[in-house]
């Protein structure tokens, strides 16, 4: 559906009004009453949503910043990582600039996995997150990925919502006297990707909601249904508590620790 406004020029807007050429920061925040305001500054109606101002444009994994200012400035654009930031302009450079998602390689050979899943409800099981989430569930994939017996880990029905981000799925690790919580984040069939936006965000979620006193760390995953029916998964850093404030430069895509493809034997019919 078409949106009543020129989202390009309220980004350009809202650039223009918030750089500083005399002293360029890394990153620059903007928030949703800000986003109002660019809208309404450059002639459009403002929706009555506006959740998804940045996410549509980045969902994909791409960073530009469509604002030809910030372009010739050598900022990318993302998504916010807490409530009070819709979007961040941000500085990159590197082999890696503007990068903003982890996908599958294409050369990362895949593991066939046996699972058990009954065959009352293999067929059941679609190629969205929910079907996903499922078939790592009840095949045990994590426990193979992490190489523990199978069993040691735990899926925990424990929605979290922290705006503007969402955990899709919670699992808990047993080690010792301890548990080790891991957030998960995933992706069904599709142009979606998993962008580092979200991995902060199911990692920020998790620390400041969902930990215990026999909690260290946590260890953020992101999950993706490929188009052939496999499963990849990114493993990211440990974080605890005073990794906060850093999360954005802690979870990077040169941080992920351990990247695995999965087939699944057998593969559920409509995948």
């Amino acid at each position: 559906m078409r949106s009543d406004y020129d989202k390009p020029a309220a980004l350009e807007h809202l650039f223009k009004r918030k750089y500083d050429s005399d002293n360029p920061q890394s990153e620059i925040p903007f928030t949703r009453d800000e986003v109002r305001d660019a809208i309404i500054a450059t002639g459009g109606n403002v929706p009555s949503n506006l959740n998804n101002f940045v996410k549509d444009l980045t969902r994909s994994g791409n960073s530009d910043a469509r604002s030809p200012s910030a372009k010739q400035a050598g900022y990318f654009l993302r998504e916010g990582t807490h409530s009070g930031s819709m979007g961040i302009f941000f500085r990159d450079s590197g082999p890696s600039a503007g990068v903003i998602s982890v996908a599958c390689p294409p050369d990362l050979v895949a593991k066939p996995i046996r699972i058990d899943i009954s065959p009352d409800i293999l067929d059941l099981l679609r190629p969205d997150e929910g079907g996903l989430l499922a078939a790592i569930e009840y095949g045990g994939v994590l426990d193979d990925f992490f190489g523990v017996p199978k069993g040691t880990i735990t899926r925990v029905q424990a929605p979290v919502k922290v705006q503007p981000h969402e955990l899709d799925c919670f699992f808990i690790m047993k080690e010792g006297n301890s548990r080790i919580p891991i957030p998960c984040e995933a992706k069904s069939k599709g142009n979606d990707v998993l962008t580092l936006n979200q991995i902060v965000g199911i990692a920020a979620a998790t620390l400041q909601r969902l930990m215990e006193e026999d909690m260290d760390f946590t260890i953020p995953l992101g999950v993706k249904l490929e188009d052939n029916g496999d499963i990849f998964i990114a493993e990211f850093p440990k974080c605890d508590s005073n990794d906060m404030l850093q999360l954005n430069s802690k979870l990077v895509a040169s941080s992920v620790v351990k990247k695995a493809r999965y087939t699944l034997v057998p593969k559920p019919p409509k995948w």
